[in-house]
């Protein structure tokens, strides 16, 4: 049987999905989120809780958390054989639990290419400061 030719996978197929996200995010897409998020997330938020994917999505469809704004920067992306890593800044605003934030966050993404789905499968979130 001939071997199957592994697909190439780029730092630009992950730039796409980093957008999808975020505008996902922004506009509390959760049908649209429910499809990037793997079952079996792990994300660790600012507060130092870890949330899975139930949680996540219950945060944007309860309103729990809203965001106002995004503007990434200092995107770097490290594709390992059929997953990525990502680390990004982004200035966000928005409120959680019904309180207010703006800052700077660094992401941390783990990506993973499922069923030829990209997949967040983990990663985490920090406040910088400015």
């Amino acid at each position: 049987m001939p071997m199957e030719t592994p697909t190439k996978i780029t730092p630009q197929q992950i730039e796409e999905q980093e957008a999808i996200l975020l505008q996902a995010m922004q506009t509390s897409n959760v049908a649209l989120l429910d499809k990037l998020i793997h079952p079996q997330l792990q994300f660790t938020i600012p507060t130092g809780q870890v949330v899975s994917k139930a949680m996540d999505l219950e945060g944007y469809r309860s309103g729990n958390m809203t965001i106002e704004s995004m503007a990434p920067s200092e995107q770097q992306i490290q594709i390992i054989g059929e997953s990525a890593v990502v680390t990004v800044k982004i200035d966000m605003k928005g409120v959680f639990l019904g309180q207010p934030f703006q800052g700077l966050f660094r992401f941390t993404r783990f990506w993973k290419l499922i069923d030829n789905q990209w997949q967040i499968v983990g990663g985490s979130s920090v406040q910088i400061n400015a």
